[in-house]
């Protein structure tokens, strides 16, 4: 990256964002030592073992302690180390355009998806544009419990870039806060 480059990051909001986010981190760190002495070793070892060969690239969600801290990061910037017990859904579940999730049986509080990639067309590589979004959007509000809030962090285009100007304009207008990869929408999907 070019000194000029570094430099004009000073001048922008983002910069000093997230910065503040890792202060807040550094200053209250979650200790990993209590997470991972809850770990069964037996058990990891024998996922380590089961995955150490796929061509899926699964093996590398079996190194817990990179991950452990990737994940603490992102309670800390989620705040739901400071808060009281949330319900939870982290979207799992194949995701399809234009199809609605199952019905849950219940409202979270919380809906997340980190390094996202299902709202990419396999195998054709294209990417949902703002129709898929929209109604994927709509679709997450029914689930979500008076309050409940939505994030996700996306995973880059080929070009390096999170979405395009229209997913963006999207994002924003149904009441997102929308910085680079991280996409939070603080009260819900608003129509």
């Amino acid at each position: 990256m070019k000194l000029s480059r570094k430099i004009l990051k000073f001048t922008k909001p983002l910069t000093y964002r997230r910065g503040w986010r890792r202060a807040q981190r550094s200053i209250f760190r979650i200790p990993l030592q209590p997470m991972l002495a809850k770990i069964d070793e037996a058990r990891v070892r024998e996922i380590q073992q089961r995955y150490a060969n796929s061509t899926a690239g699964y093996a590398k969600y079996a190194n817990i302690e990179p991950w452990l801290r990737l994940n603490r990061e992102r309670v800390q910037d989620l705040k739901l180390h400071r808060s009281e017990p949330k319900r939870v859904l982290d979207l799992v579940w194949r995701i399809s355009a234009f199809e609605p999730l199952p019905n849950l049986g219940q409202k979270f509080d919380w809906i997340t998806a980190f390094s996202t990639n299902f709202y990419l067309y396999h195998p054709s590589k294209e990417r949902w544009g703002a129709a898929e979004w929209d109604f994927f959007l709509g679709d997450l509000q029914q689930h979500l419990a008076p309050g409940g809030k939505i994030f996700f962090g996306l995973n880059p285009l080929y070009s390096g870039e999170y979405y395009t100007p229209e997913l963006r304009d999207l994002f924003i207008s149904r009441g997102a806060d929308v910085e680079r990869e991280r996409i939070l929408f603080e009260n819900g999907v608003r129509f």
